[in-house]
């Protein structure tokens, strides 16, 4: 199979506003269409549709620029009768304003700087006094790391308004942590609601269910607390987010653990590793949080409701509430 793909730009839902073909989208974002496209509309976005093209041939491999304009493409159709189609898949790509973003980014990275100096202090004092404030480390990693690389998919008249406030990071941050954070009760109930099957009898001289399951959360604990001893400062802040997972959802099953009277854990107790089971996936959804696009809007409405920003054309995400909804598309974060 020989391959290449037709690229259809939108500005508007449903409304083609060039057409370009290509072996990949690198290739068409380099040809001087599409320079000259972005030069003559300067859009905040756009919407690609990426449609699969080809036709059977010994050698399975993308077609060259030559053999895509050889193929003599003819109001959308080709010549070779053998032509093969798949179906389309949807990608965005965004355009922030650089002299809003710039000096955001520097302001960001400063607020960042203080917060380090910060935390640092506090490790200082002992690791506990900086796991304590983990929740904090993590919500200020989240918002700065989304702000640095997804900035220019929000609307420029947020990105102006927190570029006018004295500390930005800290403020969205904050708000990041009263009104998305890391809330771990939801996540404790689906665990629970996996392993509903009571274990069996605890044999004479055992420990029962509820003892055998807090054993096993505390084996698994101290084994975490040993290996993040030899972390240094900056390896604490690399492995923030795992620490604080794992030391949330290890207080959360203890403290469940004693106030249960209905014997709702006990399924849990069959498992070895308790703690182990549910963190990975946990900890990837908080992980994948720096790149979602769908989340910081609703908090920029909220702190700055006065800002009437350019309407989302695509519906990306639902302004209105603090976490608005995710899109099922793949969405390609253009610098």
């Amino acid at each position: 199979m020989i391959w290449f793909y037709k690229f259809e730009l939108r500005l508007l839902p449903g409304a083609t506003a060039l057409t370009l073909y290509a072996p990949d989208w690198e290739q068409a974002k380099a040809s001087p269409g599409y320079r000259d496209f972005l030069q003559a509309h300067r859009p905040r976005s756009l919407q690609v549709v990426e449609f699969p093209l080809g036709y059977p041939a010994r050698q399975d491999r993308a077609a060259t620029p030559e053999e895509i304009r050889n193929l003599s493409v003819q109001d959308g159709n080709f010549r070779n009768p053998r032509f093969q189609r798949a179906a389309p898949t949807y990608r965005y790509e965004y355009f922030g304003n650089q002299a809003v973003l710039e000096p955001l980014a520097w302001k960001l990275r400063a607020g960042y700087a203080r917060c380090c100096a910060a935390w640092k202090s506090w490790m200082e004092q002992g690791r506990t006094e900086l796991y304590d404030r983990l929740e904090q480390v993590c919500a200020v990693q989240t918002v700065y790391e989304n702000l640095l690389d997804c900035g220019h998919c929000y609307p420029t008249e947020y990105m102006a308004a927190l570029l006018r406030l004295d500390r930005p990071l800290q403020r969205l941050s904050a708000a990041y942590t009263e009104q998305i954070g890391f809330r771990m009760e939801p996540e404790i109930a689906d665990l629970l609601e996996s392993q509903k099957q009571l274990p069996e009898a605890a044999l004479p001289g055992h420990p029962g269910p509820m003892a055998r399951l807090s054993q096993n959360l505390d084996r698994e604990f101290q084994t975490a607390l040993h290996r993040w001893e030899s972390l240094d400062f900056a390896g604490v802040l690399r492995h923030a987010m795992e620490i604080f997972t794992t030391r949330q959802l290890y207080q959360g099953l203890k403290e469940r653990i004693a106030q249960d009277s209905s014997g709702s854990m006990e399924g849990l107790s069959a498992l070895d590793n308790p703690l182990t089971l549910r963190l990975p996936g946990i900890l990837g959804e908080r992980e994948i949080r720096v790149n979602r696009i769908d989340q910081l809007p609703g908090l920029l409405q909220g702190m700055f409701p006065d800002i009437v920003p350019e309407p989302d054309v695509w519906g990306i995400w639902k302004l209105g509430s603090a976490v608005p909804e995710q899109a099922d598309t793949v969405h390609s974060l253009t610098l």
